[in-house]
C-alpha cells in the first residue's frame, strides 16, 4: 500500500484510491483479529480492544499517509522525490522478505507464535520508521547526513530521529 500511495504522487485519484486500500486492508486486519482472539478463547472485552486498535491504526496512518503524501507533492520535483522514496521503502521490502523466509524456513507449529510475532513486530517497525522518517526529513527538507555530520539537528529533529531509534529497536528487542 505504502509503495503505491508514494510511487504514484505525480496522480491525485491513485493517492486517496492508495489511502483507503490502507484503510481497508487495517480494518480486515480488525475483523480477522476478533476472529483469532474469539478462537483463542480471550474475552470479549480483550477481543474488543484488539478490533480497536486496529481500527484506530486504520485511521491514524490513513491520516499520516495523506498529509505526508500531500505534503511532498507540494513541495515540487516529484520524479526525483518519487524515486528517492520508493527506492528506500523497496529496499526496506526487500529486507522483509528476507526476514520472512528466514521465519518462515525455521518452521510453523503451534508454538512458534512468539518467534512468528516477534519477527511481524519488528517489520512492522521497520516500516513505521520509514513513514516516520518521510515525515520528519523529507517533508521538513531536512538533509539527514548534513543534519547529523554537523550535530545541527534542532530539538524536534533530534527527539524524532531518537525516538524513530527507539522504534526499531523496540521492534528488534520483541
Amino acid at each position: 500500500c505504502l509503495l503505491y500511495a508514494f510511487g504514484t504522487m505525480n496522480s491525485s485519484a491513485v493517492g486517496r484510491r492508495a489511502i483507503l486500500i490502507w484503510f481497508i486492508f487495517w480494518l480486515y486486519q480488525g475483523v480477522f483479529s476478533v476472529v483469532y482472539s474469539l478462537s483463542d478463547g480471550n474475552t470479549i472485552l480483550a477481543t474488543f480492544m484488539y478490533f480497536l486498535w486496529n481500527v484506530f491504526v486504520a485511521a491514524t496512518f490513513a491520516w499520516l499517509i495523506a498529509v505526508i503524501r500531500s505534503e511532498l507533492r507540494a513541495l515540487g520535483s516529484l520524479d526525483t522525490v518519487t524515486t528517492r522514496i520508493t527506492g528506500r521503502l523497496t529496499e526496506i521490502i526487500g529486507l522483509q522478505a528476507a526476514l520472512s523466509l528466514i521465519a518462515v524456513s525455521q518452521g510453523i507449529g503451534p508454538d512458534e507464535f512468539f518467534r512468528l510475532a516477534a519477527t511481524y513486530l519488528f517489520q512492522l517497525s521497520l516500516i513505521m520508521a520509514w513513514l516516520f522518517s518521510l515525515g520528519v526529513f523529507d517533508v521538513g527538507g531536512i538533509d539527514p547526513h548534513l543534519a547529523v555530520t554537523k550535530l545541527s539537528l534542532s530539538l524536534v529533529e533530534g527527539a524524532a530521529l531518537f525516538f524513530t531509534g527507539v522504534l526499531v529497536l523496540a521492534g528488534f528487542g520483541a
